[in-house]
C-alpha cells in the first residue's frame, strides 16, 4: 500500500515522504494511529503544493539566516563573563544564553528549532559558532564576542 507519512517515523521516514508499506502494517498499525494517510492522486497533488510552499519558506529562511550571519560578523553578540586579571574565565557562556540573546535580537528565529554547535564557550574574544535551525538542519554561523565583565 502506498502511503504519505504525516509524522516522522524512525524506521520508515520523515513527514511528507511517500512510502510503500505492507497492507497489514498500514491497516493495523499506521492508519489507526493517524501516522499516515493513503497516497491517493488527490493527496499526492496536495502534498506537492505543500512541498512547494515549504520550499519557498525554506529559501526565505536561508536568506534570513545569511543576513543574520553577515550582521553578526559586523556586530557580534556580546557576552560578559567574570574573568581574572590574566584573562582566565571563571564562568562560561552556555548554549541557552546564546539562544536567548540571538532570539532577543532576531525574533524571527523564535519559531525555528535552534541548535547551537558549541557546548560552552570558555575563552575570551571573538568566535564563530555554528547554529542549525529547523528540522531540515539549515546551517549558519554567528559571531559572538566574550568580554570580561566590568567591575
Amino acid at each position: 500500500m502506498k502511503v504519505i507519512l504525516l509524522q516522522d517515523i524512525k524506521s520508515l521516514g520523515r513527514a511528507g515522504d511517500v512510502k510503500n508499506v505492507s497492507d497489514g502494517y498500514a491497516r493495523n498499525f499506521l492508519l489507526p494511529r493517524n501516522l499516515v494517510k493513503p497516497a491517493t492522486p488527490a493527496a499526492e497533488k496536495e502534498l506537492g503544493s505543500k512541498r512547494a510552499k515549504l520550499e519557498k519558506q525554506l529559501q526565505e529562511f536561508r536568506a534570513e539566516l545569511k543576513d543574520i550571519e553577515s550582521a553578526t560578523a559586523a556586530e557580534p553578540l556580546f557576552f560578559q563573563v567574570k574573568a581574572g586579571e590574566k584573562g582566565e574565565i571563571f564562568s562560561s557562556v552556555g548554549t541557552e544564553e546564546i539562544k536567548t540573546k540571538l532570539i532577543e535580537k532576531y525574533p524571527k528565529l523564535e519559531s525555528a528549532d535552534l541548535r547551537i554547535g558549541a557546548d560552552h564557550i570558555r575563552e575570551l574574544g571573538r568566535q564563530e559558532i555554528t547554529i542549525k535551525a529547523g528540522r531540515q538542519g539549515i546551517e549558519g554561523k554567528i559571531t559572538i564576542e566574550v568580554v570580561p565583565q566590568q567591575l
